[in-house]
């Protein structure tokens, strides 16, 4: 799964990189992005456009809001679950992010882990427009996988990471070569990510600051 990241750029740095009109207005960089935050999202509207999003989808014909965020959706299952197979036909969007946590599972219990690569990372994303029950903003979900070999040994999932995002964002797209399409540039991708350990406290929300990336052994002075 894929439940924090990281965005170290400003919003101009993101669109500059991305090719993108910049009207995102959250706080950026942010070391600990978590759900039901808001989060800059990539989408294509005649131009590409950087936005605010909400993290976790809510299904256009929920009454109330999720119990649970739907932070994440399968790509194994995406086309099938109700909450998840029209956005992924009709609204298709990019997550930035500069890498992100996951938790392994040691003798010493769950040791958090920081996973990179030397470029942006693009996450592949679906949204429903906003709504009262997302802020009044679009809200979304990363899109992940069975891990890929290399960094299967930290978590049994990843999330899906593009190469190409204007085959992703292209409307006529075929969903069903793009399930097979996208799983292949995420592996390509995740043979190259590296990662090391990190300290703990990125487990709490209220932590965000540069030191949460560092590794374990610096990561101590912010115990």
């Amino acid at each position: 799964m894929c439940g924090r990241f990281v965005v170290s750029k400003t919003s101009d740095e993101l669109a500059a990189e991305l090719k993108a009109e910049n009207r995102f207005h959250g706080k950026l960089p942010s070391f600990n992005v978590a759900p039901t935050q808001r989060v800059p999202m990539l989408q294509f509207a005649d131009v590409k456009l950087l936005i605010d999003a909400s993290w976790g989808l809510v299904p256009h014909w929920s009454e109330t809001a999720p119990k649970t965020p739907l932070i994440n959706s399968r790509i194994e299952t995406v086309l099938e679950k109700p909450s998840f197979r029209d956005p992924f036909r009709k609204s298709r969007a990019v997550i930035p992010a500069s890498g992100y946590f996951e938790w392994k599972q040691t003798a010493g219990g769950k040791q958090p882990v920081f996973i990179y690569g030397e470029k942006l990372l693009l996450f592949a994303a679906i949204y429903e427009p906003a709504s009262q029950l997302s802020n009044n903003l679009p809200s979304f979900s990363i899109i992940t996988k069975q891990s890929a070999p290399g960094i299967e040994q930290i978590h049994d999932r990843n999330p899906v990471m593009l190469e190409n995002i204007e085959q992703w964002l292209d409307a006529d797209s075929k969903p069903e070569q793009l399930i097979s399409s996208i799983a292949q540039q995420s592996d390509r991708i995740a043979g190259e990510l590296k990662f090391y350990e990190v300290n703990k406290a990125v487990g709490s929300v209220s932590n965000n600051h540069p030191g949460l990336i560092k590794p374990e052994s610096e990561q101590k002075l912010f115990d």
